[in-house]
């Protein structure tokens, strides 16, 4: 079942590459994507991802293939674009708590502001 649209794929030539080499199709992991099967990653990205799924927030997902390479697929807020790259690709900084504020400030007053969710208390 389809949860959201991907919009334009884009794969990087070092993911298209290990693909190829584990003889992997992007097609079932871009299925398995849309379809809410996230892979290989934590309980909190997991919640985020559902959460994102129908809002309008970034989903991301992590698959180990066979050769042990990690592909990540990430569809952009809006949904007009998925990337597909490998997991050692993805650009990670360190912020200021400055920088941090200013980067998710325009979101402080949404209903779909993730630090909320993170911050709800759960009850069952």
């Amino acid at each position: 079942m389809k949860q959201f649209p991907l919009g334009t794929i884009d794969i990087t030539p070092a993911a298209l590459e290990r693909l190829e080499a584990a003889k992997s199709h992007v097609d079932s992991l871009l299925a398995r994507h849309q379809a809410g099967d996230w892979g290989d990653v934590d309980a909190f990205t997991q919640r985020m991802n559902e959460r994102s799924s129908t809002h309008a927030e970034p989903v991301s997902s992590v698959y180990e293939l066979p050769n042990s390479s990690q592909i990540r697929i990430i569809t952009s807020p809006d949904r007009s674009l998925t990337r597909v790259l490998l997991a050692e690709e993805v650009e990670q900084r360190e912020v200021s708590a400055v920088e941090g504020y200013d980067a998710m400030a325009p979101t402080y007053d949404l209903g779909t502001n993730p630090l909320i969710v993170v911050e709800e208390p759960h009850v069952e």
